[in-house]
């Protein structure tokens, strides 16, 4: 499931690249297996060991220029949540292993009010969100997600349980969820790794 640490890059020679000479010392050295489906990677699961310290977390923020609809809002999270495949998590976090059963997304998402002060309660928000652990073990959404109302526009944020992902394909996700919400068709939307993993305008500033 590692949709953006990837781990299941196939052997060289299936890239494409000379196979090593055969001689009586190299057909002695066995292939090694390729990663189960699943298992998490090295660098992800010392994620998860610095988690059991502290939350490590990352946010995200767009800015959308509309006024804020909290529940069209929640159904475009949602729809682009599992049109996506990243809902039903479930995190074996002492074996490394990472599966996801699809589903119906559990859409968490927070709205504050921020007309008066929208920066302030922004950024306020983004240091309660990059402190606050998400589930370490069984079912778990890794994502999070909170609006800040400034009237005629609002400020989107997601934050992640940072060993699911790195920063583009969030990033992405969450371009892919501002478009969706000022109009965009789903299948003109970013891949979210599209230089890892095959696929599942005027854009919006991000930060």
């Amino acid at each position: 499931m590692n949709w953006m640490w990837r781990s299941d890059a196939p052997p060289l020679q299936e890239r494409g690249l000379a196979r090593p000479r055969s001689d009586a010392r190299s057909s002695r050295v066995a292939v090694p297996d390729r990663p189960e489906p699943g298992r998490l990677n090295l660098f992800q699961r010392t994620m998860l060991r610095w988690r059991e310290l502290h939350p490590y977390n990352a946010v995200h923020v767009v800015a959308i220029p509309a006024p804020l609809d909290a529940r069209r809002l929640q159904d475009r999270i949602q729809h682009r949540l599992e049109r996506s495949g990243l809902t039903g998590f479930v995190l074996d976090s002492k074996r490394g292993r990472l599966r996801h059963g699809g589903g119906r997304a559990v859409v968490d998402l927070k709205i504050l009010e921020g007309r008066a002060d929208p920066t302030d309660l922004l950024w306020r928000e983004i240091e309660a969100q990059l402190n606050t652990p998400f589930a370490t073990r069984g079912e778990f959404s890794p994502f999070r997600f909170f609006a800040v109302d400034a009237g005629d526009s609002f400020r989107l944020g997601v934050v992640y349980d940072h060993f699911v992902g790195s920063g583009d394909s969030i990033a992405l996700l969450l371009q892919g969820i501002a478009l969706l919400y000022i109009g965009t068709a789903m299948s003109d939307l970013p891949a979210l790794a599209p230089r890892l993993v095959p696929p599942c305008r005027s854009k919006p500033s991000s930060i």
